[in-house]
């Protein structure tokens, strides 16, 4: 894994392989998603967390492998008998920020008023001194015990440029085993390995922005309201703003810094940057961004985003500057101490019930906490010897340092735009797949193999469908539905033929189904507008075995040959032999009719058209009865016996 950079380097093109892990994406996550509601931990499912000291790839995929032996046992143990690993098993991993050094170590301020005692009260807390002195690290750890602190001077703390943060060499392994619970049992019903799975497969396949692309700010609903004014015609509109947002695109290079910090190792975090300073309010005014970005330049991250290329160029390693925390250390620390002397006094001040001056009320309203004044001390201090122009060399005898106007300006905007729109991706992590044919005796696949349970292809008794809506098996091959005049096809998606009915019933104004023990439960307005419920599988007793593993929650599926299964509590096959003779039959009536309708079509007969295509259902207006003589099977007989030239 990448250690700390020293300098600014080019960006990798692919990410750290391993010789048992199969890389699947980068995960950029939130610190709201990673440290505060830890999305990334699903509680349904068996996650391994992992910190690790990781000179190579080696060691990591050593961890691993011994993660999975060990869920191997304990698996054994619980079920006590020969039961394997179900998979996948995911990996999500990042190198591990953590805090290398203070500002403040060895700094000390003097306290006022001067007084003998070898002790500051603050609060609810008794700050030693040394000599007279305070450590100036001491009267932090103290302003924390006071009782005073809230937890924005904790967020500020920790995001602040006080603590300097790298890369030792520690590394975050999360290890995920989704079809197994936290007691190493399988999780047994389709509903709760739906929820299990629901982060993988919102990783892999949601266009939320744990999956950014480039940023483009550019208002494209109010460009469109102007041109429309002007009465451009529309595919004349739609180039114009597709031209402006690729062009705005190419000012914003977040996605290409983090996807290149996934590819280094990533970089994680206990907690995130202090974005309420960094970063202005994000407005629908291109000029108020433009100016809140230079007022707020340079941009000084403190985190995972001053990692990466973006920053470690523009700014940290731009142009020969002096490192940040020594550059702070040896000009700012004057001006800190004097200030902490002062903010002393007026916390004795306070302490004692004294009357504060109007001015001393100001500065105590301004700097609420030493946090806040040691911040705001650091910013402006940043803020008055950063220079974006290279000629610029000195300021009152201090060495500037430089940084890139448009890069600082740029990432401001787009992350305040980012922030108000979802959240700001600050953490970067590498997702990868657990090679399963290197444990091929431990792992085990699930009934429905590769693919991921969601609500596109399980349908869990008493959920809804709405018209039109699809339920796909898990191959895609086949799909379900309830169309327009209430019919409900099974079909094969690429052809559209369709295979058999659920329901051959013509309904005028359907609205959903959903699917019961007892049968099928079509929702419908009739013609006097009432909602009306009618099951119209009535004739059949049970879709579900009675048996004592055939035990709910029930889920609907359609499997790889578009057969309807349904699964019991423990992925017992629980289709009733009742439903199961109603559906080969149904399947067998609808192949036969295709089949001889086809063929009189090809003989140019004239008779009543059969909907062998989904889309030809949305023209019958009347319920489908096929009719008993025509697919009648006679020996070596496959058309009605009253047709001409019946083959034999």
């Amino acid at each position: 894994m990448e250690r700390e950079k020293t300098s600014c380097s080019q960006n990798r093109n692919s990410p750290i392989t391993f010789n048992n892990l199969k890389f699947v994406k980068c995960v950029f996550l939130t610190n709201q998603q990673l440290n505060v509601k830890e999305i990334h931990k699903p509680k349904n499912s068996l996650v391994i967390e992992r910190k690790i000291f990781a000179n190579n790839s080696i060691d990591i995929e050593r961890t691993i492998n011994q993660i999975i032996d060990d869920i191997y046992l304990k698996l054994n143990e619980v079920y006590k008998k020969n039961v394997k690993i179900p998979f996948p098993i995911f990996a999500m991993i990042g190198r591990e920020l953590e805090i290398d050094s203070n500002l403040f170590e060895g700094e000390s301020f003097t306290p006022i008023p001067l007084t003998p005692s070898p002790t500051l009260k603050y609060g609810n807390t008794e700050i030693n001194k040394t000599g007279g002195t305070i450590a100036i690290i001491d009267y932090i750890k103290g302003f924390f015990k006071s009782g005073l602190s809230t937890n924005d001077d904790i967020n500020k703390y920790e995001g602040s440029l006080i603590n300097s943060y790298k890369f030792k060499g520690n590394v975050r392994i999360f290890l995920y085993v989704p079809y197994l619970n936290n007691e190493y049992r399988y999780i047994s019903n389709f509903r709760d390995i739906c929820n299990s799975i629901y982060f993988f497969y919102t990783v892999i396949n949601s266009s939320f922005y744990m999956n950014i692309e480039r940023t483009s700010t550019f208002n494209a609903k109010k460009y469109r309201e102007q041109l429309e004014k002007a009465r451009l015609p529309k595919q004349t509109i739609d180039l114009l703003i597709n031209i402006n947002v690729n062009i705005d695109k190419k000012k914003y290079f977040l996605y290409d810094d983090l996807r290149n910090l996934c590819f280094d190792g990533g970089c994680v975090a206990n907690s995130g940057e202090d974005f309420d300073t960094l970063l202005p309010p994000f407005t629908s005014d291109d000029e108020t961004n433009n100016k809140n970005a230079t007022d707020k330049s340079p941009f000084m991250p403190n985190k995972c985003i001053s990692k990466t290329n973006g920053f470690l160029c523009n700014v940290r390693f731009a142009s020969g500057n002096t490192d940040i925390h020594p550059f702070i250390k040896n000009n700012n620390m004057k001006e800190i101490s004097e200030n902490l002397s002062s903010y002393t006094k007026l916390v004795d001040k306070i302490e004692r019930n004294q009357e504060l001056t109007e001015d001393e009320s100001k500065y105590v309203s301004k700097y609420s906490s030493p946090i806040n004044l040691i911040t705001s001390i650091i910013n402006e201090f940043i803020k008055k010897y950063y220079s974006n122009n290279l000629n610029d060399d000195k300021k009152d005898d201090i060495k500037l340092n430089h940084y890139s106007k448009n890069y600082s300006e740029n990432v401001i905007k787009e992350l305040a735009y980012l922030k108000k729109l979802n959240g700001v991706p600050e953490f970067a992590m590498s997702l990868y797949l657990f090679k399963e044919e290197m444990k091929k005796d431990k792992i085990v696949y699930m009934p429905f193999g590769k693919s991921f349970p969601s609500k596109m292809n399980v349908f869990n008794f008493g959920d809804e469908l709405m018209v039109d809506e699809v339920l796909y098996s898990f191959n895609n091959r086949y799909g379900m539905k309830l169309n327009v005049n209430g019919f409900v096809p099974v079909f094969e998606v690429s052809s559209k033929r369709i295979l058999y009915y659920l329901n051959k019933t013509f309904i005028s104004k359907p609205v959903k189904m959903t699917v019961q023990e007892n049968g099928l439960l079509i929702t419908f307005e009739n013609d006097e507008g009432n909602i009306v419920n009618r099951n119209y599988l009535f004739n059949l007793s049970s879709l579900v075995d009675n048996c004592e593993t055939c035990l709910p929650p029930f889920s609907l599926i359609l499997n790889d040959n578009g057969n309807i299964r349904i699964y019991g509590n423990g992925f017992f096959d629980a289709t009733s032999k009742e439903f199961n003779k109603f559906l080969n039959n149904e399947r067998e009536i609808a192949s036969r009719v295709q089949e001889l309708t086809e063929m009189r079509r090809r003989e140019g007969q004239e008779e009543e058209e059969i909907p062998l295509s989904i889309d030809d259902l949305n023209n019958v207006s009347t319920s489908i009865n096929f009719n008993q003589e025509i697919i009648r099977q006679e020996p070596y007989l496959w058309c009605s016996p009253n047709s001409r030239d019946c083959r034999t």
